[in-house]
């Protein structure tokens, strides 16, 4: 025979157990960490949403290899000039100087400077007009 103490005991288990199993049903309100390869993929396959800058550009701060991977994915001919955009976005928000080195790497490489916002790119890192003489970056001059 059961006792009353083991009958509470299962049906405190088995409330505990459907609480669970209901709240793994729910979608994770936190974003799963961002690798380069993820944020290359969403961002030549236009899934790149509108964290994705913030995100990458954590990710460049914390770490100076994936920095370096993300001003290659800009100097890719597989980036459309948005995607490009954003990536040294992602790498002027980074502010490190492995990010600095990898936006000055990526403007001044062939597909960049052949992206017809080129000068739109360079204004917005610096502030100015699309035709400024000034810095590619706080620490590198053109």
């Amino acid at each position: 025979m059961i006792s009353k103490s083991e009958k509470a005991r299962k049906i405190t288990l088995a409330v505990v157990g459907g609480a669970l199993a209901a709240l793994m049903m729910f979608p994770s309100a936190a974003k799963p960490s961002l690798t380069v390869d993820d944020a290359a993929r969403s961002l030549i396959y236009g899934k790149a949403d509108t964290t994705w800058t913030a995100r990458a550009a954590e990710m460049a701060k914390s770490d100076a290899v994936a920095a370096t991977n993300l001003g290659k994915l800009a100097e890719s001919t597989n980036v459309d000039s948005l995607g490009r955009a954003k990536v040294l976005d992602a790498l002027a928000q980074a502010g490190t100087p492995a990010a600095e080195a990898a936006l000055f790497q990526a403007l001044c490489s062939t597909s960049a400077r052949n992206d017809g916002t080129y000068p739109l790119l360079m204004a917005g890192l610096d502030g100015g007009s699309p035709t400024h003489q000034g810095r590619a970056t706080s620490s590198h001059k053109r």
